[in-house]
C-alpha cells in the first residue's frame, strides 16, 4: 500500500512538472512575440489551452510567470556555461568553451532567444532587465568572465585592457550575432555561427 502511494504521488508530481512546463513554453513563446508589456495572461492562457484561474493558480501574476520563465533556462544555461569552462585551465580556451555553449543553447531555445531580443535592451548593461533572476545571472556571468579576461592579460593570451569592459563588450557582440542570426532567418547552422563568433572574439 506504501508503494502504491509512493507511485501515484510520483505520478502526480510528474505531471505537474510537464503542466508546468507547457505553460511555460507558451509564456515564453508569447512573450518572445509581444514582449513583456505587451503581454497579457489571459492570452497566454488562451494559447495554453487552459482557463485563466488554472494558470494563476500556479502563477498569481504576469511578473512571476515571467521570472519563472527566465529563471528555468538561465539555471541551465549557466551550469553549462560553468561546466564547460572548467574543463579547461587556460583562459582563452575556457572563453571559447563558454562562447560555444552560450550561443548553442540561445540557438536551441529560439523563442527564448527571441525573448530576449525583443526586450530591447543591450546585453552589456542591466538596464531594461526586469526579473532579478536576469540581474542575478547576468552579474554573475560579467564577473566569472572579467575574472577569466584578467587571468588572460596576466599570461599575455589577451590585450590588457579594462576586464569588465572587456565582458560587457562579449556581450554584445553575443546580442549583435544572434539578433542578425535571426534577421536573416536561422539559415546559418548553429555550428558554423559558433565559429564565425570565435574568429570574431
Amino acid at each position: 500500500m506504501v508503494t502504491s502511494q509512493v507511485d501515484v504521488g510520483s505520478l502526480k508530481a510528474a505531471k505537474e512538472h510537464m503542466y508546468r512546463n507547457h505553460i511555460l513554453d507558451v509564456a515564453e513563446q508569447v512573450f518572445a512575440e509581444t514582449g513583456f508589456e505587451q503581454t497579457q495572461v489571459k492570452l497566454v492562457a488562451a494559447q495554453a489551452q487552459i482557463s485563466l484561474s488554472t494558470l494563476y493558480g500556479r502563477f498569481s501574476n504576469k511578473m512571476e510567470l515571467y521570472r519563472a520563465v527566465h529563471a528555468r533556462r538561465l539555471e541551465v544555461l549557466m551550469k553549462q556555461v560553468a561546466a564547460a569552462g572548467a574543463e579547461y585551465t587556460e583562459p582563452l580556451n575556457q572563453m571559447l568553451a563558454a562562447i560555444e555553449v552560450y550561443v548553442g543553447f540561445h540557438t536551441e531555445h529560439i523563442n527564448y532567444l527571441k525573448m530576449h531580443l525583443k526586450e530591447g535592451n543591450a546585453w552589456s548593461h542591466e538596464d531594461g532587465l526586469y526579473s532579478s533572476e536576469q540581474r542575478l545571472h547576468w552579474e554573475s556571468g560579467l564577473k566569472t568572465m572579467s575574472k577569466t579576461f584578467r587571468a588572460g592579460m596576466k599570461v599575455g593570451v589577451f590585450v590588457k585592457d579594462t576586464p569588465i569592459l572587456c565582458a560587457r563588450t562579449t556581450n554584445a557582440m553575443h546580442q549583435v550575432a544572434l539578433s542578425q542570426w535571426v534577421l536573416d532567418g536561422m539559415k546559418t547552422k548553429p555550428e558554423k555561427l559558433i565559429q564565425q563568433i570565435h574568429r570574431q572574439f
